[in-house]
Formats: structure tokens, C-alpha cells, sequence
């Protein structure tokens, strides 16, 4: 009798479930660099406002209304508008997702003020520079505008 070459349903059944384990371990490391890139995107958008916000109360000794249009994904600061793209773009209030960024910003007409960013990574209030938001008001941001 002659012994045959190739692979026993076992070894094909083993090798499979090894992919699939493979496959599912690589997934979840993607989703998490794809996770941290929005959130890059998301405090980038939120540092050029800030920038915007500064320059406002520079001109004018008190910070502006900032206005976020969930519509077409812009934020007015003062008299200017900035576009958001990607991931920064903007939703209604909620947690942060792949189709776009819950803001916050509060101190319109005031010596103080807090702008903010949910972040999906962290899945908390976060920002650039400093643990929780932006800004110099001691209470935390929690209106938000749109």
C-alpha cells in the first residue's frame, strides 16, 4: 500500500483556526491606529480654533461666539470660518465616531473660556496641552454649542 502525500483534515482545520486568530489579532490592531489617527485629526482641529479663540480675544479683550454647523462641518469663530475635514468633522452632541466630532466651547463675551474635544480613544473630555480642555476657565466645559 501506498502512503499518500498531503494534509489530514485536522492539520487543515488547525491551520485555518490559526489564520483566523491571526487575522482577528491584526483587525483589532488596525482599528485601534485608526482610532488614534481621528483622534490626531480631532486635537489638530481643536488647536487651530483654539489659535482662532486667542487671536479673537487678542483684537478684541474678550472671547468671541464660536459657532459649530453641524450642516457642512465648519466652526465660526468670531467672523471667520474654518472647514473641518476627516475625522474633526462635526455631529450633534454624542460620543465621538468614524462619522465625525462632538465640540465644546463655553466663555462667549467672557474674560475666560473652555473649548473642548470628546475624543474615541480616550472616550472622555480631552484636548491639546492640558488633561481635560483648552482654555483658562477653572470650571469644566460641559455646554455645548452648536
Amino acid at each position: 500500500m501506498q502512503k499518500k502525500n498531503g494534509f489530514t483534515l485536522l492539520e487543515l482545520i488547525v491551520a485555518m483556526a490559526i489564520i483566523a486568530v491571526l487575522m482577528g489579532l491584526s483587525l483589532f490592531g488596525i482599528q485601534s491606529v485608526q482610532r488614534s489617527q481621528r483622534d490626531t485629526e480631532r486635537r489638530a482641529a481643536l488647536s487651530n480654533i483654539n489659535l482662532e479663540v486667542a487671536a479673537y480675544y487678542g483684537d478684541n479683550g474678550s472671547y468671541p461666539t464660536v459657532t459649530f454647523n453641524v450642516t457642512n462641518s465648519t466652526v465660526t469663530v468670531g467672523s471667520k470660518t474654518l472647514s473641518l475635514k476627516g475625522a474633526a468633522k462635526i455631529i450633534k452632541p454624542g460620543p465621538s465616531n468614524t462619522t465625525g466630532t462632538t465640540y465644546c466651547y463655553t466663555g462667549a463675551g467672557q474674560a475666560t473660556y473652555q473649548l473642548g474635544v470628546y475624543l474615541e480613544g480616550t472616550e472622555s473630555w480631552g484636548s491639546v496641552g492640558t488633561a481635560q480642555q483648552l482654555g483658562n476657565a477653572t470650571t469644566a466645559c460641559t455646554a455645548i454649542t452648536y
